[in-house]
């Protein structure tokens, strides 16, 4: 787990600094069209982009290639203006070349994946059969890839997509397995859940699950789930009916 602890150690150095509210002259006029990720030299700290903090974190070497990948991450700051986000940042794996992503509240493809990383968004129209929009005030988990893929909260902590899978033989429906983790990627718990569910995550909150997307290699989708960003707290949380998939414990 060395590579995604240097991760860590990485956010932790860096997520101090995101949590300050984005001045109003940098909110982003959402959608952004295209951005690049990872175009200044490494030694150079990352721009904002439209008020939202960006960089790519190299991944690793397989023991076959110097690095296996870049890790773009992307923060949550563009939602600021509107609620107060409990997570702190995107985590995506090392991403393909025409693969579909969510971030900065859309869906976008990527092209030149690598350093940099550009990606450009996909209106509803241009979307692959079958995938719906995503709602702009929304948290993501995405399919991992050389254990980088996540969204992180503050406090070192992380929630990450274990897998998805069908219900049952027969079955439309959708469950995904997320996995709720400390410092270290020490595992806090984990839950499956469907679409509509209410997750709690330890003392975050309560998040409705409002997709499960699986990954798709023909159509090139990356695969994620879909979470509300606005926690339900305090009594809402705990009178729901039904009630809400506890993952980790909320003391």
């Amino acid at each position: 787990m060395f590579r995604h602890s240097l991760l860590k150690t990485l956010l932790t150095v860096a997520l101090p600094l995101l949590t300050f509210p984005a001045r109003a002259a940098d909110e982003p006029p959402l959608p952004l069209k295209e951005f690049l990720v990872g175009a200044q030299p490494p030694d150079i700290p990352p721009p904002r982009i439209g008020g939202i903090e960006m960089d790519l974190i190299p991944v690793p070497p397989d023991g076959k290639s110097p690095v296996v990948g870049y890790a773009p991450t992307i923060s949550y700051s563009y939602l600021r203006k509107h609620i107060t986000v409990t997570a702190n940042m995107l985590v995506l794996p090392p991403l393909r070349d025409g693969e579909v992503v969510p971030t900065a509240g859309r869906l976008y493809r990527i092209t030149g994946a690598g350093r940099p990383t550009v990606f450009r968004w996909l209106p509803p129209a241009s979307l692959p059969a079958g995938l719906k929009a995503v709602q702009a005030d929304s948290l993501f988990v995405p399919v991992q890839r050389h254990q980088f893929g996540s969204t992180e909260f503050p406090g070192n902590t992380s929630l990450a997509l274990v897998r998805i899978e069908q219900e049952a033989e027969g079955k439309k429906a959708l469950i995904a397995e997320l996995e709720y983790r400390g410092l270290g990627d020490k595992s806090l718990g984990r839950a499956k859940v469907r679409e509509g569910d209410v997750v709690s995550v330890g003392k975050l909150g309560g998040f409705v699950v409002r997709s499960i997307v699986p990954p798709d290699d023909k159509a090139k989708i990356l695969g994620w789930v879909e979470l509300s960003s606005k926690p339900i707290l305090g009594d809402d949380l705990r009178k729901l009916k039904p009630a809400a998939i506890r993952l980790g414990s909320p003391e």
